[in-house]
Parts: structure tokens; C-alpha cells; sequence
């Protein structure tokens, strides 16, 4: 009839398996992003102090901040939502090892047992 509950359970495995490796790649990227906001940041503020004050250059530089300064923020929060969601993940999707699938299942010698 097709697959058996223990084959479909395997394979719903290695895909939740893949889906968590995807969050920790996630977690790098963001933690790449979070680096080169902070590099804009640091940068923005040592060309700030180079030009002179009042001046079109400066106000771009002060945006400069404004922007990395919100990348890192954003970055920051989905770094924490991302940990947040593969934690519920993985209470949700919990699925039985081998061998508590082996206990879990009915084998005729269990019902005689029983009765």
C-alpha cells in the first residue's frame, strides 16, 4: 500500500533535520549582518569626524549611522526570533527514536500479554 509508518516517519525526520541545519545557517548570516552593520557604524562615525561640521558630507555620514545602527537592531531581533522559533520547532516536531518506536508499537505478542 505503500510506505510504512516507520519509512514515512524516517523521511519526515531527515526533512525536520534539514530545517534545523537551515535555521543555524540563518543564525551565521545574521550574525555576518549584525558584523557589517556594526563595521558601517564604525566607519560612518570616523568620516564624521573628518568633515566639518554643518556640511552635506557630515549629515550623509550621520544618515550612514542612522541606517547601520538600524541593520543592526533588525539583525539583532531576528537573530533572537530565529533561536525563539527552533526551539518551539523542535517541541513540536518532536519525533520518537527508533527504539521508542519499537516500545511505542502493538506487536502481537504485547496484546496476548495484555490479556
Amino acid at each position: 500500500m505503500g510506505i510504512s509508518r516507520m519509512e514515512r516517519d524516517e523521511r519526515l525526520r531527515t526533512k525536520l533535520d534539514s530545517v534545523f541545519n537551515m535555521g543555524y545557517k540563518k543564525l551565521f548570516n545574521y550574525l555576518v549582518l549584525i558584523g557589517i552593520g556594526g563595521l558601517g557604524f564604525f566607519n560612518s562615525s570616523k568620516l564624521e569626524i573628518r568633515y566639518e561640521t554643518n556640511s552635506n558630507l557630515e549629515l550623509l555620514c550621520q544618515n550612514g549611522m542612522i541606517i547601520s545602527a538600524v541593520a543592526i537592531i533588525y539583525f539583532t531581533l531576528a537573530f533572537f526570533v530565529e533561536l525563539i522559533v527552533m526551539k518551539r520547532r523542535k517541541k513540536v516536531y518532536r519525533i520518537p527514536s527508533k527504539k521508542e518506536y519499537d516500545n511505542l508499537r502493538i506487536t502481537p505478542d504485547k496484546k496476548k500479554e495484555e490479556e
